[in-house]
């Protein structure tokens, strides 16, 4: 039996769109997951994300927890995918053994490394949040606040008033609500019960002082686009293309319904690191870069997958190469090259199963990611 919700995320969802088997399911028109229960059932596999692989980081006697001295090569240009059953060694290999190494700038639990100069970067995107602080938000992670603090200090109100930039930011003394120091919430201790968190009682929410918020544009106050979804904000702001191309792109990577103004603390997993790849693709750095990422897919539904795939394909179109820890067989089926640990966890992983195309994979008859790929393109 399936419950599936929606039909979107944040405000556009909270509805069960369909519910029954998942023939039902396929069948309901207003499902989003219905069209990938029923593209499950397609015969043969995806075809590969763009990039042409090229010569490879070489990483030669690999051993930490419980890799066996292993040799494993990452080709350039192409999305790698670390594969295995969980405790087969892989978070070991990538950011043990492969990132250690680059940071440290020489062998780190390996005998020789080989092939990192070709780098100008090298970026970890993990799941540890991009900000700890709930004053932290998409806004300001995107490096955009600035330019809605500007459009604000320049509106005709704002001069009236004799407001700056300083005062449209809820960090400053100016601006901000006193009572709740710019955070729009208070928390409230209860004995014997754990604290809560609530609105905070002077500005509602609002985060800002009176003054700050007699300003508007187009009708909105600072206050108000801190509400906008991406997806609104994205509209609202058309007219200046570096806050529309910013706000479009958490569109692109599927975080089309969270608020402009969302503490970063609250985000999921996954949307840490979109949110982090959507950083990346708004300030390239120059040169080219090998992205690690752990499990990107991570609470992502086949729709998101799809989105978080399409940016890679920008990612390798552009020069760089991608290593993703990753059990998603959509995924792992696009990947230009698969290293495939186990056989098993613990004390009976750390070897090297089987390494090459999806296709390679597949054909090994000792791995369980093969046989899964397998399963996968047969439905």
């Amino acid at each position: 039996h399936v419950l599936d919700l929606g039909p979107g995320a944040g405000r556009e969802g909270g509805r069960i769109v369909a519910d029954g088997p998942p023939v039902e399911i396929e069948r309901a028109p207003g499902s989003v997951t219905g069209p990938y229960l029923a593209r499950a059932r397609r015969e043969g596999a995806a075809a590969p994300l763009p990039g042409t692989p090229g010569p490879a980081v070489e990483i030669i006697g690999a051993r930490t927890h419980n890799l066996r001295d292993i040799e494993a090569a990452i080709p350039s240009g192409v999305l790698t995918a670390v594969t295995g059953v969980s405790g087969s060694g892989k978070s070991s290999l990538v950011f043990d053994v492969l990132l250690a190494s680059a940071e440290a700038g020489k062998p780190v639990y390996c005998s020789k490394i080989g092939g990192l100069e070709r780098f100008e970067r090298i970026i970890a995107v993990g799941t540890e949040a991009p900000a700890e602080s709930p004053l932290s938000i998409p806004l300001t992670y995107l490096g955009l606040f600035d330019g809605v603090r500007s459009l604000f200090a320049a509106a005709p109100e704002a001069r009236a008033r004799k407001l700056t930039k300083s005062h449209f930011s809820f960090l400053t003394r100016e601006g901000r609500c006193d009572a709740c120091g710019g955070a729009g919430r208070t928390t409230v201790s209860l004995d014997h019960l754990a604290d809560v968190s609530v609105p905070c009682d002077v500005c509602r929410g609002a985060r800002y002082n009176p003054d700050v918020l007699g300003v508007r544009i187009g009708g909105r106050t600072i206050a108000d686009v801190l509400g906008l979804t991406a997806a609104e904000g994205a509209g609202v702001f058309s007219d200046h293309p570096k806050l529309a191309a910013g706000i479009s792109l958490l569109n692109e990577i599927g975080l089309d319904y969270l608020t402009l103004g969302q503490p970063l603390d609250t985000l999921s997993a996954g949307e840490r690191q979109r949110l982090k790849l959507a950083a990346e693709l708004l300030h390239p750095p120059a040169g080219r870069v090998l992205y690690l990422f752990d499990e990107p897919t991570s609470g992502l539904h086949p729709l998101d997958v799809e989105r978080l795939l399409s940016l890679f394909g920008r990612l390798l179109a552009a020069g760089h190469t991608i290593v993703a820890i990753e059990h998603d067989l959509e995924l792992i089926s696009r990947a230009g090259h698969v290293i495939d640990l186990g056989p098993e966890g613990g004390d009976a992983g750390g070897t090297i199963v089987v390494q090459g195309t999806p296709a390679a994979v597949a054909a090994c008859p000792s791995s369980y990611t093969g046989a899964a790929l397998k399963g996968h393109w047969s439905r």
